[in-house]
């Protein structure tokens, strides 16, 4: 396969999800009044929410928990809503429960977020009509309290509306314009859910599509030689590492503990004490879920 193509084929498959399995069936039939296999969302495991700040402490709830406790308690649920024929209530509430709320019930943009919406909406293989959108809408302020329903709406017809330009984007961008493609992407991202929120969101699969542009660039580079490829990679990886994984401040803080690391490593100290103080330096500069999820990499 030609390298334009290899790109092309990548990015295609990184932002339409491939790998997702569609097994909850969310439109009901109309007739019958039984759930027909005409569509589904995507089943989406529930997680411990992360946040991108660094009070993740602060994270309190999520949609799923809110949208259970509001319909226990409260007896105003719009009728439109609550008797919908298009939509599952139950199967809703499943793709956005893992969206997070910080203490003081503000929407946290982050990767879970995106993953909630992208089952929502089957990763942009499922487009809503305007009534349709509505309707999907209705429900999920029908289910929450106010001042989480409407920025949950909000999201959700802005990500809508971002899916959309983002299917005719990719219809219009030829093989070998990936990069292209990426600088389109994060500038429909910015232009429909704002800057910030689009900077949240999308930072890890964002920091993905790059870091797989410049993997492969790197690795078909024939002008360098094996160690200097390894080098490039490694100073790649670490480039990346905290978009990909969450850690903010990410880089300054592991070449702080780089620098530690080495003065620990210089001290002539046994093997075994060398060990035990690099783990401390670890645990003293990483928090342990940090740590889980940069475990993979090697990087200590």
């Amino acid at each position: 396969m030609k390298r334009n193509s290899l790109y092309h084929l990548l990015l295609t498959l990184l932002f339409l999800g491939v790998g997702f399995v569609i097994n909850h069936v969310w439109f009901v039939d109309k007739e019958s009044n039984q759930q027909s296999q005409i569509l589904g969302l995507e089943s989406v495991p529930a997680v411990a929410p992360q946040t991108n700040t660094p009070q993740a402490n602060e994270v309190l709830v999520t949609v799923g928990n809110a949208w259970t406790e509001f319909e226990a308690t409260s007896s105003s649920v719009d009728d439109k809503a609550q008797s919908s024929l298009k939509f599952d209530r139950e199967r809703i509430r499943s793709a956005l429960r893992n969206i997070a709320l910080d203490r003081n019930g503000t929407v946290i943009a982050n990767h879970a977020a995106l993953q909630s919406l992208n089952a929502a909406f089957a990763h942009g293989q499922r487009l809503f009509t305007a009534e349709e959108l509505q309707d999907f809408i209705a429900i999920v302020k029908s289910s929450l309290p106010t001042q989480v329903s409407e920025q949950v709406a909000t999201i959700i017809e802005n990500f809508h509306d971002y899916l959309r330009a983002r299917q005719s984007l990719f219809a219009s961008v030829a093989p070998g314009d990936e990069l292209l493609m990426m600088e389109e992407l994060q500038g429909l991202q910015a232009m429909y859910l704002g800057d910030g929120v689009a900077a949240d969101l999308f930072r890890v699969e964002n920091a993905n599509g790059n870091y797989m542009l410049e993997a492969i660039a790197l690795e078909q580079d024939t002008s360098l030689s094996a160690e200097q490829k390894k080098a490039q990679q490694q100073a790649l990886q670490i480039r990346y590492a905290g978009d990909q994984f969450e850690v903010d401040q990410w880089e300054a803080r592991y070449y702080a503990f780089q620098s530690e690391k080495a003065v620990i490593e210089a001290a002539g100290y046994p093997k075994e004490e060398v060990q035990q103080q690099i783990q401390a330096l670890v645990d003293y500069n990483f928090k342990p879920d940090e740590q889980a999820r940069l475990s993979h990499l090697n990087l200590w």
